[in-house]
């Protein structure tokens, strides 16, 4: 049986790995802003989906993913990045914006 304390390491181990691969990401994606090369984003897409390999509730990583897929012209899967990101956290900021954006595209 594992310890509070080990487990309380191992949960602190897996924010660290979430927030050094999301920082990586935002990383990517200031480069982006300054080159617009889209394998640039196709990179910071990856380092987003490791952050939430590590943790799965936290919704910035699901709202970048989602602006992300509506640069590289795929609002579906955008779309369900933001319903995602909505599930987690309801009131966060954009959402409905980026959400009425890709809508208005789409349609």
């Amino acid at each position: 049986m594992e310890t509070v304390e080990a487990i309380q390491n191992q949960s602190a181990g897996r924010e660290e790995n979430s927030l050094s691969a999301f920082n990586q990401a935002i990383e990517l994606l200031l480069e982006f802003q300054e080159t617009l090369d889209k394998t640039i984003l196709v990179k910071a897409a990856h380092k987003l989906v490791d952050s939430l390999k590590f943790e799965k509730n936290h919704v910035e990583p699901y709202f970048l993913l989602a602006y992300i897929f509506f640069i590289l012209d795929n609002g579906k899967l955008a779309l369900k990045y933001l319903k995602v990101a909505e599930l987690i956290e309801p009131n966060f900021p954009d959402i409905r914006r980026l959400k009425s954006v890709i809508l208005g595209i789409i349609l």
